[in-house]
């Protein structure tokens, strides 16, 4: 997912039992950025660590019905061709909170929420507590072979770093320079990476 591009969200509804709820129930839907502020603190045995404060900043808000469910026979999901309930459009990269609230049939609240990640060319703040560690984040938890894997890079390290792709050995590696902007790295699946590979970066 990137910047300034348009986010289709399906909503669906479910019962305490896991079945789906039929008729469409209204909800409000609430965007917010998340912004870490990180203050750099001596710790102790003068070890450096981060303390990391997030703020919300609510980005938009929208009022959706809830869509229609259908199953494959494995498990429920929105029905396909379905028109999304919104539509959001992230107007710059970082950590992003949807929030999506209503109330059942016997007039309970009903709270759910999801983080996600936007890409982008903005400088980015994240969650960390160590100068020196280097987070990898996948677009998706599995790959199809062909797929391209977008790694996501939460580090605040700046400069040249080594990437490779590995799984009982090197199949690829390269150089590349980790800026302010925190470009991912990408990588496309092949069927000598099944049924798992491995993405280091040092």
């Amino acid at each position: 997912m990137y910047s300034n591009q348009p986010w289709p969200v399906y909503l669906a509804a479910v019962r305490a039992d896991g079945s789906p709820e039929p008729a469409p129930i209204k909800a409000k839907l609430r965007l917010h950025q998340v912004e870490w502020h990180s203050v750099r603190m001596q710790g102790a045995g003068k070890v450096i660590r981060y303390q990391n404060e997030p703020e919300l900043k609510l980005v938009a808000e929208q009022e959706a019905l809830t869509g229609a469910v259908g199953t494959d026979g494995h498990a429920w999901d929105v029905v396909s061709n379905a028109p999304p309930a919104a539509t959001f459009t992230p107007p710059s990269a970082g950590v992003y909170l949807l929030e999506i609230s209503g109330t059942d049939g016997g007039g309970r609240e009903v709270l759910t929420a999801i983080e996600f990640n936007v890409l982008g060319a903005e400088k980015l703040g994240w969650n960390y507590r160590n100068e020196v560690q280097i987070d990898l984040v996948p677009d998706h938890p599995n790959y199809r072979v062909g797929q391209v894997a977008t790694i996501l890079v939460k580090t605040p390290i700046s400069g040249a770093a080594v990437v490779g792709i590995e799984r009982d050995h090197v199949y690829q590696s390269y150089l590349t320079n980790l800026t302010e902007t925190r470009p991912p790295f990408r990588s496309r699946s092949s069927p000598a990476m099944r049924p798992t590979f491995l993405c280091p970066s040092s």
